[in-house]
């Protein structure tokens, strides 16, 4: 059976930091689902982590950069693990030009927010069609 890749967000990360109740709802979902399910997540989430952590919600640096350190080197939430996928997926000679390039086109296209388009086309380079958010 292929599995289900699943994107996770950078709120399920931001969640179990602030101990934030809907944090179980998400964690009882992965749970009932990673059988079935494998899931992922990227560096754009953390540096979203980082920024709304310390900007948004005024949490100590030095405690966040714990968190994301941990995050780094377990690659799980709760005993429910996930892998790091990287920008270009599995596609050669992808450079920063064309991920900026791409980033615009959809930004030109969707009009979404930045971080949004961003998570796109990480999800796109890596064949990722589902967001956990």
């Amino acid at each position: 059976m292929v599995k289900e890749i699943i994107y996770l967000d950078s709120c399920i990360f931001v969640s179990k930091f602030l101990k934030e109740e809907k944090y179980k709802k998400i964690i009882d979902f992965m749970k009932q689902t990673e059988n079935s399910s494998e899931f992922v997540s990227s560096d754009w989430v953390l540096t979203e982590v980082v920024k709304v952590l310390i900007k948004e919600k005024k949490k100590s640096p030095s405690g966040v950069a714990n968190y994301i350190q941990e995050l780094m080197r377990t690659n799980e939430l709760d005993e429910i693990n996930f892998e790091w996928v990287k920008t270009e997926g599995k596609k050669k000679k992808y450079s920063f030009e064309k991920f900026f390039y791409e980033i615009q086109q959809r930004q030109l296209k969707f009009k979404g927010s930045l971080g949004d388009i961003i998570h796109g086309v990480i999800m796109k380079n890596n064949n990722i069609k589902n967001i956990l958010t």
